[in-house]
């Protein structure tokens, strides 16, 4: 390295649930001596400084659009960022002559970065906060839709018009999402990873990367007596305003059996649910590790930080996906005993009540579930993903 302090840029979708992981990370590093720079859009500073790390504030037009999106949506994402590539990728070059760093490490979605990297002859990481099978779809025909043929004739064009702007070899959009890089930080364990044997020694397989320190005070308002169950109720940050679910969870917790904490997010209005029943807490947001601390059984979206979380946490999941890489996570928390999946389609209050219990109580998923929860604390997490970085960034190993 030509600096005598190291420095890594980190280049990520503006996404929390993207975001969060790698934030512990950053601070990790801080204390390597490790200067970290993370280009976000400016509504992340706060979150970025507290994690020691400096924000450099791309326009979010040039970070682009988080991948919370559709299914079909999803599948044009690759198309979408490689159309956009010309007017992406030179700022995040211009970034790297700016600042220098010795490493850039990258959401594996992100194929700017890994264009960036190519353009600025950098060395790259990178990193995967979703579950995701180990090889990535095809991009090439035949296509799904007749709509994606010109997409991908444009993306094409837009890829050599950047390769040729920076010298590059051509390069087709299917060799650039096939890409891995040296190491690719997988933020699980390969007990719970889909087709984990598929996944060789490039992928690093850290578990969850938490914050530092032991949670704070959390959000259930007593302690539980006799047979009353902690549930906590999330939907994530995304596609949180399902205001007909929220008033399910009322009919189906409101008795004394339950002491339920619910986060809805900002998309709903809170006196379009009100009254909440008694002993409902009910807020935008609470501190979801807090939380999870001391739950019971957490029913989520599927999200992938949310359920390692859980698992962390020693909590059954009861999973409700809406996305293909939700389904993905809730069939191995089913597959794997972890706790159950359900549909939203049909759902009634009686049954979300009855699954609930299922997982809180039944004896097989706690087991499996503390099983798991062992499998995660001795995974390594967050000092494992620092260090690993800091070694390839020092000797490319």
């Amino acid at each position: 390295m030509d600096t005598e302090v190291a420095k890594i840029l980190f280049l990520n979708f503006p996404a929390h649930g993207h975001v969060n992981p790698t934030l512990a990370i950053a601070s990790e590093l801080a204390t390597y001596d490790v200067e970290v720079t993370y280009a976000l859009p400016e509504s992340f500073r706060e979150a970025v400084e507290l994690a020691g790390a400096t924000l450099a504030p791309l326009p979010a037009h040039e970070i682009g659009m988080p991948p919370a999106l559709l299914d079909h949506e999803l599948a044009a994402l690759p198309f979408e960022m490689a159309r956009k590539a010309p007017h992406m990728v030179p700022p995040i070059v211009e970034l790297i002559g700016q600042i220098k760093p010795d490493l850039l490490v990258y959401n594996s979605l992100y194929l700017w970065g890994r264009l960036a990297a190519s353009c600025a002859d950098l060395r790259a990481a990178a990193f995967r906060p979703f579950h995701a099978p180990r090889a990535p779809r095809s991009v090439e025909a035949p296509f799904p839709s007749p709509e994606m043929e010109p997409l991908a004739i444009t993306a094409g064009q837009a890829l050599d018009m950047v390769c040729r702007a920076y010298g590059q070899p051509a390069t087709t959009l299917q060799e650039l999402v096939s890409t891995v890089e040296p190491l690719t930080l997988i933020f699980t364990v390969r007990a719970f990873q889909h087709g984990a044997d598929a996944f060789d020694d490039r992928f690093l397989f850290t578990g969850p990367c938490l914050p530092a320190g032991r949670p704070g005070k959390n959000f259930f308002s007593e302690e539980p007596v006799n047979l009353t169950k902690r549930v906590y109720i999330s939907l994530g940050t995304l596609r949180n305003d399902d205001l007909e679910f929220y008033r399910l969870c009322f009919d189906a917790f409101q008795s004394l059996d339950w002491q339920p904490v619910m986060s809805i997010g900002r998309k709903v209005d809170p006196d379009a649910l009100s009254p909440a029943p008694n002993r409902f807490h009910v807020a935008p947001h609470v501190p979801q590790l807090s939380v999870l601390a001391e739950a019971d059984v957490f029913i989520t979206h599927g999200g992938f930080n949310s359920v390692m979380e859980a698992l962390y946490y020693g909590v059954p999941v009861v999973v409700m996906p809406a996305t293909r890489e939700q389904r993905l996570t809730a069939r191995r928390v089913r597959d794997l005993g972890l706790g159950v999946m359900i549909e939203r389609e049909g759902l009634t209050a009686e049954d979300l009540r009855q699954v609930a219990r299922r997982a809180a109580s039944d004896p097989g998923i706690r087991s499996e579930v503390r099983a798991m929860q062992q499998t995660i604390r001795e995974s390594g997490g967050v000092d494992l993903a620092a260090r690993a970085l800091i070694r390839f960034m020092e000797d490319g190993v």
